[in-house]
């Protein structure tokens, strides 16, 4: 429908029907780690005005523990993804956080420092620098 390329009204529709579908390894992983006490943190590169629907899609998808969710802020919009993702988790760190691995379905996600173990995801759909 898109070729490929970014649309941001079609984006934007697909986050407000907050029906993303969890990669179930991945959630599986993520209730293990819960089990074993650990904090979960999302850090998205979607904006601030996308968080309510994104926590909604979260929780919908049975990702019901995490310590929070991060989204661009208006400051943050103009940011490559690694700039923005470096500096949220150098915020984390200087916070206390011991960042132990990173899951992300783009390079840019791992990037930057603060990663911990650096797992990438397979995305078939799209790459973001």
């Amino acid at each position: 429908q898109y070729d490929y390329g970014y649309e941001r009204h079609i984006w934007d529709e697909w986050i407000a029907k907050a029906e993303a579908e969890p990669i179930i390894p991945v959630r599986d992983f993520y209730n293990y780690l819960v089990e074993k006490g650990f904090r979960i943190i999302f850090i998205t590169g979607r904006t601030d005005y996308h968080y309510p629907r994104t926590y909604d899609n979260l929780k919908a998808a049975g990702y019901t523990q995490f310590d929070t969710l991060i989204t661009r802020s208006k400051e943050e919009y103009k940011l490559s993804a690694v700039d923005y993702k470096t500096a949220v988790r150098t915020v984390l760190t200087q916070k206390g956080y011991d960042i132990k691995a990173n899951f992300g379905d783009q390079q840019s996600d791992l990037d930057g420092g603060n990663s911990g173990i650096a797992v990438k995801l397979p995305n078939y759909q799209y790459g973001v620098d």
